[in-house]
């Protein structure tokens, strides 16, 4: 899981890593409104449980119970 996180933080850098600042705001406060919902972390388990992990169960917060 800990790779799996890893690796979503270097596109979430990609990503938000372009030359025009107006985008680049954009696409940080996106990546800001998807954190506080919990998202790269419930992306992050499920990737993990698709990909051979464990199980994980994403509670209604977002987190793994």
């Amino acid at each position: 899981m800990e790779q799996v996180m890893n690796e979503l933080r270097e596109a979430t850098y990609q990503y938000t890593n372009v030359p025009d600042p107006i985008e680049s705001a954009a696409r940080r406060q996106r990546m800001l409104d998807g954190e506080i919902h919990g998202l790269m972390k419930k992306n992050s388990c499920q990737h993990h449980s698709i990909c051979g992990g464990s199980p994980a169960t994403i509670s209604a917060s977002g987190g793994t119970d």
